[in-house]
């Protein structure tokens, strides 16, 4: 009879622990379920460090620089930039059924929705969506950008065009996410329940290997930090 290897059983659960460091940073806090060692307080301490560190950044950024708005435009272009490179990444790894893709792009309810019967379990989700994805402070606070910008009534047109292109690149990294999610994740037996972000990550890591599973994070580290310095400037701004 072959002799269980204790080592291999840990492998897989040490791998995801590395893996919610880097994707949840908060996930080190958290007590670690059957796990065989106990947390140092070294490796526990560096995400601590990882998010002070961001905090001071976003804090001097904002009372340090006095043309704060080009700074952030071109910081943001970077991260959306990242964004967009590593989850179309993802997407081409994953190979799914294009056709498909785009017939989902018509709009039409799921057959347990069709008579009305689950309609309450299908829309609960989507307006959750939208209520956060539309954010009224984004929009109140672009009439100060806009400002601080110096832009007028001259720049109208201008506007409109940066208008369209941003929120063309927002739906286009919404599909490219949601396509990825439902060929990856969908009826898939393999996949485990998903509680949290690194979960995500790590059911991309059996088919695609570990750069996938890098390389969404990554995305995911972009998305997170962006949102993180927009909404700190937003309420910087109201209470000022």
């Amino acid at each position: 009879q072959a002799v269980e290897n204790p080592a291999a059983d840990e492998k897989p659960a040490d791998e995801i622990d590395s893996v919610k460091k880097v994707v949840d940073p908060l996930a080190a806090q958290e007590p670690a379920k059957n796990a065989k060692k106990p947390v140092t307080t070294a490796s526990a301490s560096i995400p601590i460090l990882i998010i002070i560190g961001m905090n001071g950044f976003i804090i001097l950024a904002l009372y340090g620089f006095k043309h704060l708005y080009g700074l952030i435009e071109k910081l943001m272009k970077l991260l959306v930039a990242i964004m967009i490179i590593a989850f179309a990444i993802n997407l081409f790894q994953v190979k799914p059924d294009w056709l498909k893709a785009l017939a989902g792009l018509i709009p039409s309810l799921p057959e347990q929705a069709a008579n009305g019967a689950g309609m309450k379990e299908v829309m609960t989700p989507i307006v959750a969506m939208y209520a956060t994805t539309f954010s009224v402070a984004g929009a109140f606070y672009q009439s100060y950008l806009v400002r601080q910008k110096g832009w007028t009534r001259a720049n109208l047109k201008q506007g409109l065009i940066d208008s369209t292109l941003g929120i063309s690149v927002l739906g286009l990294i919404t599909l490219m996410v949601l396509i990825t999610a439902a060929k990856v994740l969908y009826q898939n037996p393999d996949v485990v329940t998903l509680t949290s972000v690194s979960d995500v990550a790590t059911s991309l890591e059996p088919g695609f290997g570990k750069s996938a599973m890098v390389i969404f994070s990554l995305g995911i580290f972009a998305g997170a930090f962006s949102s993180f310095l927009v909404n700190a400037m937003i309420g910087g701004s109201i209470l000022a």
